[in-house]
Order: structure tokens, then sequence, then C-alpha cells
């Protein structure tokens, strides 16, 4: 975050990063609705500071081979693809 975000250096100084955990640092496991919920903060947050945002979200999943998606999924990241926000994730992962 501090490459994209720092107060000396990065390419966007000044940005506000808010880190936000939806799977348990112990285990990298949990739960699609944990996941969901940090998004759904994530959205609310952004229109509250009525800013740009964006949402890295990198974590596997027991149909990321496959590519499924959920309804829940599908609709939580519509959400905020329609709040304009920008969701990435890292190559070979799946959202």
């Amino acid at each position: 975050a501090s490459t994209v975000g720092g107060s000396t250096y990065g390419v966007a100084k000044g940005t506000t990063i808010v880190a936000l955990q939806g799977l348990s640092c112990a285990t990298g496991g949990g739960s699609y609705s944990h996941i969901l919920g940090a998004l759904d903060w994530a959205v609310a947050d952004a229109r509250e500071r009525a800013m740009p945002a964006i949402v890295q979200g990198s974590y596997g999943g027991l149909c990321a081979s496959s590519g499924c998606i959920d309804s829940a999924r599908h609709d939580a990241y519509l959400a905020a693809y329609d709040a304009g926000i920008h969701v990435i994730v890292a190559a070979g992962a799946a959202a």
C-alpha cells in the first residue's frame, strides 16, 4: 500500500488507505459473508467520503479454478461498480 500512497513516495501521495480484514490473519480462511461485508462497508465509506475508491481483494475459494460466482458476490461487486469503485485482484486470484 505504501508503494501507492506513501506520505513521501508513491504514485498517489496523500491517498487515504483504509485497511479492511475479511479473512482470518491466523489461518487465511473465512467466509464469503465476511468478505462481502467488508466490500459493503467499503461502498458505504466511499459514498460517505464522496471520493474515488479502489478495492483490492485477492483471494481464492472453492470455485476459484472454475470461475463460478454466486448471485450474492455478483450483486456486491455490481454495487461497488455502480458506486464508482474499481475492484481489482491479483493475476491468478479469484474474487
